[in-house]
């Protein structure tokens, strides 16, 4: 038996008083729903016994760190919190990434002087201590291990124009980069690799045994920050080890403890040998094909919900190591070179969600534009770019739009598969014309239920509600529905309300929820219809990981997966059901400044299938970054051939995020987009590669057309 309960007004978290006494911050819906469920599915951690909250916030104002009020302000509002020092590197700062302890959190929203510095607030995974800053700051001289890079001129040469030959440095965010895969290396057998962050955690009691015990630490008591002298200790190791190469980069991954290098397979080394890998016989020492890298942490391993909604946090911080870090990077490298030059920064991050508003609104879309845009007052970078893969999901049914009026109310048939370990999450957004007064959403579990104190369990949209269906006997949460006005959410800048359904495993820890069809029902009391969107969020396991998400859908009984040949369906349904492709795009690849590349077969000269796609980034003035780049060649041979996780192993893989290596790759040797034109580059050290092409193409958007294989793995 399953009963509503009105939780507005909860002990776990009053929704009510936040709304009327927390200064006008704008509040996350996710955070509200992980007091109300008592963290059963988050495992923050705990400080004397209170939770640590992990937190992505806001700013109202751009402040400065050469300015000393700016300074103290930011100082006093984190003090207390466990914050990677990110604002004192960077020139400006309008995003913090913290571990707040609870109490401080509550004083804070409900402190005018504080909370009136803030805009947003928004609950994630973050990194657990602070950087040595140190070993992050412009002066430090043993992040290149090479004496020519670290015999710094007394004074450099300013070059008046910043015209030059040399290539961008490249980051990459991802999971699972071989470090010590001979692509990423030079003639000298030295690393290209300057720093490489790996956010996964090292408990204290499991130390890795390392030739340098910095390596354990290094600053970051979350993961570890491998320098490129330490990374070339460990190739050195691996040369000189009584093994072969391949053997020996194992058996370092293993005494290390690195994840996700295990398999065969890895995303982020494959991503890494398209973007920028190269024959190493081809690199010399004095190379200007640096690279800086981020490991991801992996969500599953750490916390029961596999969403990547809550590793925006750790996307972000990593964005900002990998400025701060190239930065550095340019500054000591330049002794190499006779004049100083200013150098440019792309960034490869394959990470995204489902669900979001998909207007840019989001804090991690605003953020990334924002330090796209202060990038270039680093002293020693010219340029950001950030490219961003546009998603596989545009066949998942994931999405949905459709209109209500007073007569036609809009039924979503949102499936959610047995056996979930992990709850499900339904994103609906109301457009701005929309009078939300006069909008209901009413839900139907799979299974009769016990109606408590909601009558009809028939909710109204906009007003700052939470409603609770609850385990009869056991008390434990089942669904929750969450209703936040546009003014006050924190998640974007329309009218939210946020759905969230308990795991249906059997095996769960806690009671489960029913599986099967949950129908949701908006109704519109108003004459005027109303358009709605509706996105469920991202639940399915990482490659190679336990399964515990099963990805939820709408089964909408109009949308017709596979066409009369019995080919999966590559268009919207034209009976118009409201389960759409079109805006199946990555949540987090709308923003403004951001380059969204999406997937491209060579042989048919299309997209592929499953590639995100989003109507409004083709049409406006974004069309110069809605690229698409080649990642399969054909139905018969999809893929991009690139590195495995060992030196001398290849691998096919294809998706969005293939093509966005690909696209990086093109900025890699090229340095821009040339809208409109056909240019022809080569890749120096594989002959294979020698078709590159861009031009206006597929979908109103640009193609970067790439074919061959990679045979010229050193083994």
């Amino acid at each position: 038996m399953y009963k509503w309960i009105d939780s507005t007004s909860s002990d776990n978290f009053n929704l009510q008083d936040a709304l009327e006494n927390w200064n006008g911050l704008r509040i996350d819906p996710y955070l509200v729903w992980a007091y109300t469920t008592d963290f059963k599915y988050l495992e923050v951690e705990y400080q004397n016994n209170e939770k640590l909250l992990p937190l992505i916030i806001e700013l109202k104002d751009v402040y400065s760190r050469e300015k000393p009020h700016d300074t103290r302000t930011l100082e006093d509002l984190l003090d207390g919190c466990d914050a990677l020092p990110f604002h004192r590197l960077l020139p400006k700062t309008k995003y913090l990434t913290v571990r707040m302890p609870e109490s401080k959190f509550f004083t804070l929203v409900q402190s005018k002087r504080l909370a009136g510095l803030i805009e947003r607030i928004e609950l994630g995974l973050a990194a657990k201590s602070a950087f040595d800053e140190n070993e992050m700051s412009p002066n430090v001289a043993d992040v290149i291990s090479d004496p020519l890079r670290t015999n710094l001129p007394e004074e450099a040469v300013d070059v008046e124009d910043d015209e030059s030959d040399l290539r961008p440095i490249v980051g990459i965010i991802d999971d699972g980069v071989a470090f010590l895969n001979q692509r990423f290396q030079d003639a000298s057998q030295g690393t290209r690799i300057q720093v490489l962050w790996d956010q996964n955690s090292v408990a204290d009691d499991d130390k890795v045994a390392s030739n340098d015990a910095e390596v354990s630490t290094h600053g970051a008591k979350h993961g570890r920050v491998f320098l490129k002298r330490q990374i070339d200790e460990l190739i050195q190791e691996c040369y000189d080890g009584d093994a072969t190469y391949p053997s020996m980069e194992e058996r370092i991954y293993a005494r290390e403890k690195i994840r996700g290098l295990t398999r065969t397979v890895s995303h982020g080394t494959h991503l890494l040998d398209v973007a920028a890998g190269a024959n190493p016989q081809t690199v010399p020492p004095d190379h200007d094909q640096e690279i800086v890298a981020v490991q991801l942490p992996q969500p599953d391993r750490q916390f029961s919900d596999t969403s990547g909604n809550w590793l925006k946090i750790s996307a972000f911080q990593a964005l900002q190591f990998i400025l701060v870090a190239a930065n550095q990077v340019s500054l000591m490298n330049r002794p190499m070179r006779p004049n100083r030059v200013e150098r440019d920064l792309v960034v490869n991050l394959s990470f995204g969600n489902m669900a979001g508003p998909h207007d840019g609104s989001s804090v991690l879309e605003q953020g990334i534009d924002f330090l796209i845009e202060s990038a270039p007052e680093l002293a020693n970078l010219k340029s950001l770019s950030v490219h961003i893969a546009a998603g596989n999901q545009r066949q998942a049914q994931c999405h949905a739009k459709t209109k209500v009026s007073k007569d036609n109310p809009a039924t979503l048939n949102w499936r959610i598969l047995p056996d979930d370990s992990t709850p499900s999450y339904l994103e609906i957004w109301f457009d701005d014309e929309a009078d939300v007064r006069n909008l209901s959403i009413e839900i139907k579990p799979p299974v009769s239920t016990t109606v408590g104190d909601v009558r009809d369990t028939e909710f109204s949209v906009g007003a700052g509600l939470c409603h609770v269906l609850k385990d009869g006997n056991t008390g434990t949460p089942v669904c929750t529905y969450l209703s936040l006005p546009k003014e006050k959410n924190a998640t974007g800048d329309k009218t939210l309300v946020l759905l969230a359904i308990a795991p249906t495993s059997l095996g769960s820890s806690t009671t489960h929820a029913p599986a099967g069809v949950w129908d949701i029902v908006i109704s519109n009391r108003s004459i005027t219809p109303y358009k709605v969107s509706a996105w469920i969020q991202r639940d399915e396991s990482r490659s190679g990981s336990p399964i515990r998400g099963r990805q939820s859908y709408f089964d909408d009984p109009l949308y017709a997966r596979r066409d009369a040949l019995g080919y999966p369906t590559n268009h919207d349904h034209p009976q118009e059901g409201y389960a759409s492709q079109t805006d199946s795009i990555n949540a987090i690849a709308t923003g403004e400044q951001v380059t969204t590349v999406g997937a491209y077969r060579y042989s048919g000269r299309e997209t592929v299938d499953y590639s995100g796609y989003k109507n409004e980034l083709a049409d406006d003035e974004r069309v110069d970054r809605f690229i698409h780049a080649i990642a399969e060649d054909s139905l018969t041979c999809p893929g991009v051939i690139a590195a495995g996780s060992r030196s001398g192993s290849r691998i096919a893989l294809n998706g969005t995020s293939v093509a966005n290596a690909v696209a990086t790759r093109h900025r890699y040797e090229k340095g821009s987009f040339d809208a409109g034109s056909v240019e022809q580059t080569h890749l120096k050290d594989v002959p294979d590669l020698e078709r590159k092409k861009l031009r206006v193409g597929v979908k109103k958007s640009q193609s970067v057309d790439y074919r061959g294989s990679f045979k010229n793995i050193v083994s």
